[in-house]
């Protein structure tokens, strides 16, 4: 029964020597820490290279080492709630009807810009999808006299993908990053 991984019962691996290097680095712990320490504190691991604050606190050199804010305890601040009146959603309505975009009105209202498209459905407002039914003659006259679609998109509001959907719906032919038709 003898051979490799075989041992002996009773027998405990004895613990590894202490190196020279160990106690030069327990040497300028004490040190660093002075005589005032009664008990010495071994750092490893994740402790091994501490940082700044910690080693000034540990030499009492007064350092404030604080906690990160989600550490504290302190209960989260809860979000407000804002409910827009009746009169408030009709107008609402109204300057959507009228070519505002949902962000625009989210900021005038202070307001998410979901709220707004939650009010909006409600009222059955149909949305306009990132691009007013009246501006698409005005992306079809950029595009074609050689605007890009960023170009597009930066001068109407709207998104460069949302230009060329909207502009693919009107048959509008596509060019490439040279300007050649596709």
């Amino acid at each position: 029964m003898s051979g490799k991984g075989t041992k002996k019962k009773g027998t405990k691996k004895a613990p590894p020597s202490r190196t020279r290097f160990d106690e030069l680095r327990d040497q300028k712990i004490q040190r660093d820490l002075g005589s005032a320490s009664s008990t010495m504190v071994v750092l490893s691991g994740q402790l091994s290279n501490p940082p700044r604050p910690l080693l000034r606190m540990l030499r009492g050199e007064g350092a404030q080492v604080t906690t990160h804010p989600k550490q504290t305890g302190s209960v989260p601040q809860r979000q407000r709630q804002v409910h827009l009146p009746a009169q408030h959603q009709r107008d609402l309505i109204e300057r959507y009807k009228a070519g505002a975009t949902q962000r625009e009105l989210a900021g005038h209202y202070g307001v998410h810009r979901t709220t707004v498209s939650k009010i909006l459905q409600r009222h059955g407002v149909e949305s306009q999808r990132g691009l007013h039914p009246d501006l698409i003659d005005e992306a079809v006259r950029r595009y074609n006299e050689g605007q890009s679609l960023a170009t597009v998109g930066r001068a109407l509001g709207a998104d460069p993908g949302t230009v060329r959907a909207r502009l693919l719906e009107r048959g509008v032919a596509m060019r490439d990053t040279h300007g050649r038709q596709t």
